[in-house]
C-alpha cells in the first residue's frame, strides 16, 4: 500500500498560494507571511491543536473577504499552472496501481484535489483531503467584517516573513508582527461573523494526516511498519516520522528540510518513476536492501542499474526513458545524521529548480 501527498510528490502546484495570488491584489506576499507564521506555530512554538498545514484556515477568511468562491476555486485547480504534472506523474501511479492500492493524502482543499486527482488516475474513495465549503460559508459573514479582514490583509502583507535568527531567537520584528497575527486570529476573527470558518475549516495536515494514513491502512488491514509514504514538506512531516519510526519507508520527494527531518529516504529527481523505482525496491527486496541501493546511489547519481534484481526490467526502462538528456539526474539518499545537512542543501535546491522559487521555499 501507498499513501502519498499530490502537491510535490506529483504535481508542482500549491493550488491556496495560487488561489491566494490570484483573488488578493498581493496575495503572493499575504500567503508567504501567513506560510512562516504556520510553520513557527507547529514547528517551534507547538502550539496545542495547531497542525502543520493549517494555512489553509489561515487564508480562508481573506478568500471569502474578497470574494473567492467554490467555482473560482475549481476554475484555478483547472488552469495550466495547477494541472502541471511532474514527469513521469501519470505512468508512475498508474504503474504503481498495478502494484499497490494507492491513496493520496493531501492537504489541499477538495476542489483542487478531486480534479488533480481525476489527471492521475486516483478514484475518489482514494481521497483524503481538506473540506472547504466555501459557499456555504460566506453566506453567513457580513460585509463589515470582510471590510476589516480585507484591512488586515494590507497590513500583513507589510509585516516580515517570520523566521529565526542565528542565535535561535525571532527575527527583528518578527515577535510584533507574530504577536499581531496572533491577536488577529485568535482573538479578534473569534468574535466576528467569520468565527464559524475557523471552527470548519480543519486542515489535513500534521497529526490529521496520520489519521487518515492510519484510516486507509485499517481498510486493508495493515500498520505502519508495512506502510510506503511519500511527502515533502513541513505538513507531511509527522506522517513520515511515525512511518520511520515503525520502520516503513518514508520517502521524501525533493522535499524541505522539514520532510528530510522526519523521512529515511530522500529522492532529489525530475521524474516521478525513480519514485516508483525506490517503492518497487522497498517491497521487493526490504528496507536494509534499499539503503543499500541508495547509499550508491548518494555516490554516483541517479542510474537505474543500481536498482538490478529489485525491480522489474520494465521499471529499469521507464525510468531511464523519463531521464534521457537530464544533466542532472538526481540521486537516491539514505538520511542518517551524518548527511542530514547535505541532504536539505540538495534537495531544497532541486525542489526551487521543479516547483519554482516562489512555491519551493515556502514550508
Amino acid at each position: 500500500m501507498v499513501q502519498s501527498d499530490l502537491e510535490g510528490p506529483w504535481v508542482k502546484a500549491d493550488h491556496a498560494y495560487d488561489v491566494t495570488s490570484r483573488a488578493i491584489r498581493g496575495g503572493e506576499r499575504l500567503f508567504t507571511v501567513l506560510s512562516s507564521y504556520d510553520d513557527y506555530r507547529f514547528f517551534v512554538e507547538r502550539a496545542p491543536g495547531y497542525e502543520a498545514g493549517d494555512t489553509l484556515v489561515l487564508i480562508a477568511p481573506f478568500l471569502v473577504a474578497f470574494g473567492a468562491d467554490d467555482a473560482f476555486l475549481r476554475s484555478v485547480a483547472r488552469s495550466p499552472e495547477n494541472t502541471a504534472l511532474i514527469s513521469g506523474a501519470r505512468e508512475a501511479v498508474r504503474y504503481l496501481q498495478h502494484i499497490e492500492d494507492f491513496f493520496l493524502i493531501s492537504t489541499s482543499y477538495e476542489q483542487y484535489v478531486e480534479f488533480a486527482a481525476s489527471l492521475l488516475g486516483v478514484p475518489a474513495e482514494n481521497l483524503f483531503c481538506t473540506a472547504f465549503p466555501i459557499d456555504q460559508l460566506a453566506a453567513d459573514v457580513e460585509e463589515g467584517d470582510k471590510e476589516m479582514v480585507k484591512r488586515w490583509a494590507r497590513r500583513i502583507q507589510r509585516m516580515p516573513v517570520i523566521k529565526l535568527s542565528e542565535g535561535g531567537k525571532l527575527c527583528r520584528g518578527c515577535a510584533r508582527a507574530k504577536s499581531q497575527i496572533d491577536n488577529f486570529y485568535w482573538e479578534i476573527l473569534p468574535k466576528t461573523s467569520f468565527s464559524r470558518i475557523l471552527e470548519v475549516v480543519r486542515p489535513l495536515g500534521g497529526t490529521r494526516k496520520l489519521q487518515a494514513l492510519e484510516e486507509a491502512l485499517k481498510r486493508e488491514g495493515r500498520t505502519l511498519s508495512s506502510a510506503a509514504v511519500v511527502g515533502d514538506s513541513i505538513t507531511d512531516s509527522v506522517m513520515l516520522e511515525k512511518v520511520k519510526e515503525a520502520g516503513g519507508l518514508a520517502l521524501s520527494f525533493n522535499g524541505n528540510r522539514y520532510a528530510i527531518h522526519s523521512a529515511n529516504v530522500a529522492i532529489v529527481s525530475n521524474n516521478c518513476f525513480v519514485t516508483a523505482a525506490v517503492i518497487e525496491a522497498y517491497r521487493r527486496c526490504g528496507l536494509k536492501s534499499l539503503r543499500e541501493l541508495s547509499e550508491t546511489s548518494a555516490s554516483h547519481g541517479f542510474d537505474s542499474s543500481v536498482f538490478s534484481g529489485c525491480v522489474s526490467d520494465d521499471m529499469v526502462r521507464q525510468a531511464e526513458e523519463g531521464l534521457r538528456g537530464e544533466r542532472d539526474r538526481g540521486a537516491i539518499f539514505w538520511i542518517d545524521e551524518d548527511n542530514l545537512d547535505h541532504v536539505i542543501q540538495v534537495s531544497e535546491a532541486f525542489r526551487k529548480k521543479v516547483r519554482g522559487t516562489a512555491i519551493g521555499q515556502l514550508g
